[in-house]
């Protein structure tokens, strides 16, 4: 499992599939690539890497780094929602972000205390104190992006559009053979619990609901207008036996695919 760092000077600057990076320069960077896109990065900017963002501006800025702190997005999630899920969204539409000095200052300080709170090897409560920190840190990160809007010029509703886009789209190409949310978080790069907070803050569901709810159309699409057999289906749709799909429908129906077809056969 990805642990809370705070390497001031990684080899490459890179936001991980399960990952949330804060990074501050030293100097002046001039311009740099972040997640495929051109951004002006000074020494009073954040960088915020969303997971799975690069920062491509060579193997570091010009004079270093002096604020690294990459995050799980398991901590990142234990933060109250919505906030998790907007943080994360901000950081993917919008990953420089200006710092004041009074924000600067107050990071730079929280940063010191995280760093020496990790470095205590027999400190009983390290963990809990370190995490406490962490948490200080993002909600910091949170009132700038607030500072600069409070997310209206953030473009939320569209991120929130794409990440949905997204999913539907996996959801119509991979449904019929997988039936676990870590596959399409997976494919997302973001945990199974991020993708199914994002999705009832965004539709109303969770992911789980509507892999379940499409699994479940087919299924009585097949009942209703073919001549398939349960055990044909059940092939078709990637369960492990004809048992496990009538389970399944059982569970989703209230009643067994031989009464659904008999009931509502055209």
């Amino acid at each position: 499992m990805s642990k809370i760092s705070t390497d001031t000077n990684p080899a490459r600057l890179k936001g991980g599939e399960r990952t949330l990076v804060l990074a501050i320069p030293q100097e002046d960077c001039g311009e740099v690539n972040i997640g495929g896109r051109g951004y002006v990065l000074s020494k009073d900017d954040a960088a915020v890497l969303s997971p799975g963002m690069d920062f491509d501006g060579g193997l570091n800025p010009h004079g270093g780094w002096r604020l690294v702190l990459s995050v799980p997005l398991e901590t990142v999630m234990e933060l109250p929602s919505p906030f998790d899920t907007d943080l994360v969204s901000h950081a993917r539409h919008r990953p420089v972000v200006p710092l004041t000095e009074h924000e600067l200052g107050m990071l730079e300080r929280l940063y010191g205390m995280l760093r020496s709170t990790l470095s205590e090897s027999q400190s009983p409560f390290g963990e809990e104190v370190a995490k406490s920190i962490v948490f200080a840190m993002l909600y910091r990160l949170g009132n700038i992006y607030a500072r600069l809007g409070n997310g209206r010029d953030l473009d939320t509703a569209g991120s929130n559009e794409r990440l949905s886009d997204e999913f539907f789209a996996l959801l119509a190409r991979h449904y019929k053979t997988e039936r676990k949310v870590s596959f399409y978080a997976g494919r997302m790069s973001v945990t199974p619990k991020y993708l199914t907070r994002a999705m009832l803050k965004i539709t109303g569901k969770s992911a789980k609901q509507w892999l379940d709810e499409a699994i479940m159309l087919e299924i009585k699409n097949l009942l209703r207008t073919s001549d398939l057999t349960v055990l044909q289906i059940s092939e078709a749709l990637g369960f492990s036996t004809p048992s496990a799909m009538i389970q399944y429908f059982r569970k989703h129906s209230g009643q067994t695919p031989a009464r659904y077809r008999k009931d509502g056969k055209w």
